[in-house]
């Protein structure tokens, strides 16, 4: 999927230029077939918005240009209590907002930790590839799940098939990087949490803008892959214990205060770009860390209504270009329900990519790969 092509939004817009929130282009194809590519501006689309837009996009029932844009405006509700919350003593584990800079004289190197090393160098390419993973498969590692964390925690102990979903890829992702890891280092998984049912007051599920906040979950690489003496080449226990870390960082989101610091945090920035900076810091994507973006709920079920077509998109992807340490688990029928299977793209650097296709690695799960 070449962006340069198919969207009309190409190029990420730099400090100080104006990008449009959203643009469509539509390429029709010899020997039929239609592609409908969307591009909108994160700082104003989160995941929930995109779903309402496209299904807003597809009924095509507004009568009067920006009629329901001026409704729903005028019915949000107001945060900028939320901007005055107290931050003294909070603690934001998905920020970094230090100025250390890491610089290190060569003879420092060998006291270095991997992960300042990596600071020091110069990433290798990072390549992309979509993975499929079949929903029985997914059932049967959660639904194990399910039974040892109850056993464990207690019968109300839960985690979702996202959870899990994103708990293999954590998992087999660190594994992929053990050898330029050192088993000490820090691994994060981050994810969005959507902020509109648990502000105060609510927002509708369907409310427009970018209405989302990011929760973290982090651990040594040891602890994460289970690396006590020897790694296990049954990665199940270390998968079923990732989930649960990543189900209680989530579950962190709906506590009081925790949205409203967020909010508080991103006002008293100087620059709107420092959030981004810090995050990426923290995380460390192209080293030990993985971002997670589920876009399950975003499209896979909006009949668009063009003639000529089936209605519903056959396929949904993405065009954006490849960043180390990022997946997305792509839109999927019925979001989370039903037999479709299961779609995650991954961009690792490609020596990681090549071992974690391997069949005792994330190849032991999925059905299938292409690049």
């Amino acid at each position: 999927m070449d962006k340069d092509i198919l969207s009309l939004s190409p190029n990420h817009p730099k400090p100080g230029e104006s990008c449009p929130p959203i643009t469509l282009k539509v390429t029709k194809f010899y020997k039929g077939g239609m592609m409908l590519c969307f591009s909108t501006h994160h700082a104003i689309f989160d995941g929930g918005f995109i779903r309402t837009f496209l299904e807003f996009f597809g009924k095509e029932t507004e009568k009067i240009p920006g009629q329901t844009f001026v409704r729903e405006h005028t019915s949000r509700p107001n945060m900028d209590h939320h901007t005055r919350t107290d931050i003294t003593n909070h603690v934001f584990p998905e920020y970094d907002f230090t100025t250390d800079t890491d610089l290190v004289s060569g003879m420092n190197r060998l006291n270095m930790s991997s992960t300042a090393m990596a600071q020091t160098q110069t990433p290798p390419r990072a390549v992309c590839v979509l993975f499929k993973l079949q929903n029985s498969t997914l059932q049967m590692l959660h639904g194990r799940a399910l039974t040892e964390l109850r056993d464990k925690y207690g019968p109300d102990a839960f985690v979702s098939m996202v959870d899990t979903l994103s708990a293999v890829v954590w998992v087999h992702t660190t594994r992929a990087r053990l050898p330029h890891l050192n088993l000490a280092d820090k691994t994060s998984f981050t994810t969005a949490a959507d902020a509109r049912a648990r502000l105060s007051p609510t927002f509708s599920a369907d409310s427009w803008g970018n209405v989302y906040t990011q929760t973290s979950a982090s651990t040594s690489v040891q602890d994460l892959v289970q690396a006590w003496g020897s790694i296990n080449s049954d990665s199940t226990p270390a998968i079923v214990a990732a989930a649960w870390r990543i189900r209680q960082a989530v579950s962190q989101v709906s506590t009081p205060g925790y949205i409203p610091s967020r909010i508080a945090l991103a006002a008293s920035l100087a620059d709107p770009l420092m959030e981004g900076v810090a995050f990426r810091k923290a995380l460390q994507p192209n080293h030990t860390g993985l971002g997670c973006s589920v876009w399950t709920h975003m499209g896979a079920d909006v009949d668009f209504g063009i003639p000529g077509t089936k209605g519903k998109a056959d396929y949904i992807r993405k065009t954006w270009s490849a960043n180390d340490g990022s997946m997305n688990i792509m839109q999927r029928r019925g979001i989370t329900k039903g037999e479709a299977p299961w779609e995650v793209l991954l961009a690792l650097r490609e020596d990681d990519m090549e071992r974690i296709c391997a069949p005792a690695e994330l190849g032991r799960w999925i059905s299938s790969w292409c690049a």
